[in-house]
């Protein structure tokens, strides 16, 4: 069948409304497709790179200043110290070891703080902090004061007199302060013993006395002859810290005992007869070999003197 040519009649005017029907048709399909993209969504935005984000650069801390190095491996330099006093011959301790008497210089000491300590004796030691830097001279002048001289005397009796350069001070025990500096003569006293005395040389500082009477230190002896009932034997009568003895070739008469133990040591002048008795043992009559009784007096003055001290 052809639109251009219908075998109808009247078929031009229906031909004409079928082409516009065909372009109104159209006409609305394609205002619709029109709506359709436009309400279509839009396509979503391109994805990030998968790159990190860029973050502001960290800062890095300097390092810290060094000491110059003249080895292998970065190694400080070490420095040096000079210590000097106004004590000549005091001792010097770096780091509490002793390095030597000022003055003095110490080398190759490694870089860094250090202690310092001066001693002398009579003075007040001397303390300070040096730092040393690599290939320097730390340098450090000790002062030392002196300790105010004083004296202090005490005895194994209480209460003995003490007397400085003749002037009385007092019993002791005994402290004497701003004692001047030189000589002086100490003389300490007790009843019922010899006197003590001493010449001191005061420089500085303090200084501490003690005087013992009680130790006593002494020996006598005296040639006897041992009178028996029948007969007698010679021999030596001996006096000491360890006591009375009896020494003769006659075992049988030989003792020892320590003074506690004498029940009777007597003088008998006119007799001229020293008389021992010994606890738990024999009684003994000694007389002197030349028949005077002074030596036998004097030997038994002596030994109960140092029986009364001791």
């Amino acid at each position: 069948m052809s639109f251009l040519h219908p075998e109808h009649p009247g078929g031009g005017s229906g031909a004409a409304k079928f082409v516009s029907l065909a372009l109104a048709v159209l006409a609305i399909l394609g205002g619709v497709a029109f709506w359709f993209l436009r309400q279509a969504p839009e396509p979503p935005p391109a994805a990030p790179s998968a790159e990190a984000p860029s973050r502001p650069a960290e800062r890095v801390p300097a390092e810290p200043e060094r000491a110059p190095a003249t080895r292998e491996g970065d190694i400080p330099a070490p420095g040096s110290i000079s210590v000097s006093a106004n004590v000549e011959g005091a001792s010097v301790y770096l780091d509490d070891e002793l390095v030597g008497e000022a003055p003095l210089i110490r080398e190759d000491v490694p870089a860094g703080r250090h202690r310092i300590r001066v001693e002398s004796t009579g003075h007040e030691s001397f303390e300070t902090d040096v730092r040393v830097r690599a290939g320097e001279r730390a340098k450090v002048t000790a002062s030392l004061e002196a300790l105010a001289r004083s004296l202090r005397v005490e005895s194994d009796v209480p209460g003995a007199t003490v007397f400085l350069d003749r002037n009385y001070i007092g019993t002791t025990p005994a402290d004497i302060k701003s004692v001047s500096p030189g000589e002086h003569q100490l003389t300490v006293s007790a009843d019922g013993y010899d006197m003590y005395a001493e010449t001191l040389n005061v420089e500085s500082g303090h200084r501490d006395i003690r005087v013992n009477f009680k130790n006593v230190a002494f020996s006598e002896k005296i040639a006897v002859v041992h009178k028996h009932r029948m007969g007698s034997c010679q021999g030596t009568l001996v006096a000491d810290n360890q006591g009375l003895r009896y020494e003769t070739s006659n075992k049988n008469d030989a003792f020892q005992a320590p003074f506690a133990s004498l029940e009777q040591f007597e003088v008998d002048y006119l007799e001229k007869n020293l008389k021992v008795k010994v606890r738990k043992g024999k009684n003994y009559n000694f007389t002197d070999k030349s028949g005077n009784a002074d030596a036998l007096f004097v030997f038994h003055k002596n030994v109960q003197a140092a029986r009364e001290k001791m």
